[in-house]
């Protein structure tokens, strides 16, 4: 195996575990994501559009009970 390839089950776990270190890592980590994990719909005006996202993004909560529940182990 190169140095620079990866094993299969790594190629096939590193998104799941992206993901669970951003819940771990809390509200910031995944609104840092923005599309990711809180796709866009189509807007007919972009701009104005992209202003309502911006403070849908700022107001939507994140319960993060998977840090708490780290954090507590």
């Amino acid at each position: 195996m190169a140095v620079n390839s990866t094993h299969l089950e790594y190629t096939r776990n590193a998104g799941l575990w992206e993901k669970a270190r951003d819940c771990v890592d809390g509200e910031h980590a995944v609104k840092a994501k923005g599309e990711a994990y809180l796709p866009k719909t189509r807007g007919k005006d972009r701009a104005k559009y992209d202003k309502a996202y911006a403070r849908y993004l700022a107001r939507v909560r994140f319960s993060n009970f998977t840090g708490t529940v780290i954090a507590k182990t």
